[in-house]
């Protein structure tokens, strides 16, 4: 792997709140590129984060649901064969997590008008990271965000989280059968991704496939 993410150097930048922040936000910024995650609420999205762009970035909460912004890092690359920072910064988007039961009819007209928005000024710019749990992929709420992002002309892949959590022989038979659903599901790349945030499984691997896609 040639490039890495430098860890240290990712930076908050601001959380937008609405769609028509995210139109001002745009306007003011129109040459972007980086990456976003999205994915369930309860996915484990912000302790993958930390793990590919380093600790205490995305806030971790043991309450489902808790981010309603799309909160916005800078971030930069390392050339280890050049052994010199890549002089470009990053963007990466931290969306709030979809699909979360609770959220009030009013909290889910701001969110999917805020996806809307974003997903139609972002297209062509950025890498979508659909993240999903291993022991339970394609919920509802999954079919529906590759449904909605099939519209779109995005490069992107599935990462599958907590697969450190499968451990019965029935779980991986079950685990193989939906991984071919996902592939003929998905309207991007087929390849998809067995990670585990926790113990730091293929973090290599989101980072290179990351880095492909910037550099």
């Amino acid at each position: 792997m040639q490039y890495e993410i430098i860890k240290t150097a990712t930076t908050f930048l601001m959380g937008i709140a609405s769609a028509e922040q995210l139109m001002g936000w745009a306007l003011a910024n129109p040459k972007v590129s980086g990456v976003c995650f999205a994915g369930r609420s309860n996915v484990g999205k912000s302790s993958l984060i930390n793990a590919v762009f380093g600790r205490a970035n995305a806030r971790v909460s043991n309450t489902p649901g808790r981010t309603r912004e799309i909160n916005i890092f800078s971030f930069e690359l390392f050339d280890k064969e050049k052994a010199k920072k890549i002089d470009n910064k990053f963007l990466l988007f931290d969306l709030p997590g979809y699909g979360f039961a609770k959220a009030s009819k009013e909290q889910s007209r701001i969110w999917n008008q805020m996806m809307a928005t974003f997903f139609e000024l972002m297209e062509n710019k950025i890498k979508v990271i659909n993240l999903q749990d291993a022991r339970h992929p394609l919920q509802k709420a999954d079919l529906d965000f590759i449904n909605f992002i099939g519209q779109y002309r995005y490069q992107g892949e599935v990462v599958l989280n907590k697969v450190d959590k499968i451990k019965t022989q029935a779980e991986k038979v079950i685990l193989a059968k939906e991984q071919s659903k996902l592939k003929s599901l998905a309207h991007w790349d087929s390849k998809i991704i067995l990670a585990s945030a926790t113990k730091n499984l293929a973090i290599n691997e989101i980072v290179e496939s990351i880095t492909d896609f910037l550099i």
